[in-house]
């Protein structure tokens, strides 16, 4: 059977897209001004490819129930220390493991295309030029942002101070806080919640959701801001490099980096 006439496809991939959009909700690319600029029929008298499921909510409900069961883990261990007083490793490893079934339970029925994000073949010069601009851009906001908030008087939390005292080595320091944060905060939020918010919006729409409800997983409001701003550039990120690998990388770094100054001014100290 033909394809509508009046649909419009990417130029990339080929997926049929709203007139209107100005990205892929497939592939991420951006779209020519002939198809970003133009209002397009109404939704109505779309084919139902291009105006997606009947009800966008089978899209999304999966991803917000994942934010809602991070949010209740996070908040379990945050009531727990204030109650106790203690704080230990041992509660973020905790957490961590709590949150991978919790991924991939409600990634696996979200049914939205993420899960090809991480199918990329090696990095080529694209995704690391994307990549190195984007860790430059996360340096100079979190550590420009930060400076702001210290000369305000607000303290900061010394990532690695809990592994200290433990008499954790560097290497378990890094892979519990750099390396599994990473991996599983961005397939939660730069692909569950992303490519489900892609299917039933558009690209920028669904970064910017994104990037708040990675903010808000912190439970601070300082940490919001800052991590709003962090979330953003990884979600775009994924959307010009078409991967997840990418972003895993540049949060890897920038957590091992924040770990690394925070044992540095320890041993200072």
């Amino acid at each position: 059977m033909d394809s509508d006439p009046r649909s419009p496809v990417c130029p990339a991939c080929s997926r049929p897209v709203r007139p209107g959009t100005s990205f892929c909700g497939g592939c991420g690319a951006p779209l020519p001004p002939s198809i970003a600029d133009d209002a397009g029929p109404s939704g109505a008298e779309l084919p139902a490819s291009v105006v997606g499921p009947v009800n966008p909510w089978r899209r999304i409900l999966p991803s917000i129930w994942m934010w809602i069961l991070l949010l209740a883990v996070n908040g379990v261990v945050g009531i727990y220390v204030r109650i106790t007083e203690t704080s230990s490793p041992s509660l973020l490893v905790a957490a961590e493991l709590l949150g991978i079934p919790i991924v991939l339970l409600c990634g696996f029925r979200s049914r939205t295309s993420w899960a090809k994000l991480l199918r990329s073949g090696p990095f080529g010069a694209r995704s690391l030029l994307f990549a190195a601009a984007a860790l430059g851009v996360i340096f100079v906001w979190m550590n420009g942002y930060f400076f702001l908030v210290s000369l305000l008087g607000v303290e900061t939390l010394n990532e690695a101070e809990d592994f200290v005292r433990a008499g954790w080595p560097v290497f378990a320091m890094l892979v519990v806080g750099s390396l599994l944060p990473a991996a599983i905060e961005e397939v939660a939020f730069r692909g569950v919640v992303q490519a489900a918010f892609e299917e039933v919006g558009n690209a920028r729409e669904a970064i910017l959701i994104q990037a708040g409800m990675f903010a808000f997983l912190h439970l601070s409001p300082v940490v919001f801001v800052s991590h709003f701003g962090f979330g953003w550039v990884l979600g775009y990120l994924r959307l010009r490099s078409r991967s997840l690998l990418p972003g895993m990388l540049v949060h890897a770094l920038w957590n091992a980096w924040v770990i690394l100054g925070d044992i540095g001014e320890m041993g200072a100290a």
